[in-house]
């Protein structure tokens, strides 16, 4: 009876059934050659399955990270490509053309996608979000062309961040000939015409500076140091109204 239902629930592909049957009827008949012979297949075929199923989901694990390196690239979220391509490293081998080409490139485009954004975020681009998105596209595609041309297009721009940074800390220094040196370099620096900073921001700092330096002259009763100062920040900002108003009191005095 049990032979008889383990062949049936195997007929009917339950082969976790039919080797429990199969096992009963061992325990009643261990010597039972038919018997045995059928529980080995039937484990044989459980093994199959086994090996069958686990390729099976080794395959769907694979596809899906696939579609998430896709998905996430196309919708610009190449951190989170990348994070899915990692675990894809793990179960695919070195030279898989997937590795090696498709998801590399998918992965880099995504990060020029990133780097062009904010290459083109309002007045002043995040000139260091630029240049890491631009790294890590070539980290994955070393020769990729449109990264390479945003790091070519970002070394003037890296160049007036430092000037402008090194023009501010001039400014607190109260280094002021120095700040007005460096302002001197940016305007060659070929800044952007929508950047005010050579020819606005940083003349009224510089003149604000030039003010705040007459003012101290003034109070030690410096009347040339203190005009000195204010003719330098009028001659940067013509209109200045701090350096008028002391102009102003320098005479008085």
């Amino acid at each position: 009876a049990f032979m008889q239902e383990a062949t049936r629930l195997r007929e009917d592909k339950k082969l976790d059934e039919a080797a429990k049957r199969l096992e009963m009827a061992t325990e009643y008949d261990s010597e039972n050659q038919p018997v045995k012979l059928a529980l080995d297949a039937v484990k044989q075929e459980l093994a199959e399955l086994k090996v069958e199923q686990e390729k099976a989901e080794h395959a769907a694990r694979i596809e899906r990270l696939k579609t998430s390196v896709s998905a996430d690239a196309g919708a610009g979220d190449a951190g989170g490509a990348a994070e899915a391509f990692d675990e894809l490293r793990k179960v695919l081998p070195e030279n898989d053309a997937y590795i090696v080409d498709e998801g590399p490139r998918l992965i880099a485009n995504a990060f020029v996608a990133m780097a062009k954004n904010a290459l083109n975020e309002g007045r002043a681009p995040q000139v260091d979000k630029v240049e890491k998105f631009a790294d890590r596209a070539l980290s994955y595609v070393p020769a990729h062309a449109d990264a390479l041309k945003i790091k070519s297009q970002i070394e003037p721009l890296l160049l007036q961040l430092k000037l402008k940074n090194d023009f501010a800390e001039a400014i607190k220094k109260d280094d002021i000939e120095d700040a007005e040196r460096i302002l001197r370099e940016l305007r060659p620096a070929k800044l952007p015409a929508e950047d005010a900073f050579a020819t606005e921001e940083g003349p009224i700092k510089l003149a604000e500076a030039y003010v705040l330096r007459g003012k101290s002259a003034l109070s030690r009763d410096e009347f040339d140091e203190a005009k000195l100062n204010v003719d330098h920040a009028l001659a940067l900002v013509g209109d200045y109204a701090p350096a008028i108003t002391l102009k102003e009191e320098i005479k008085k005095r």
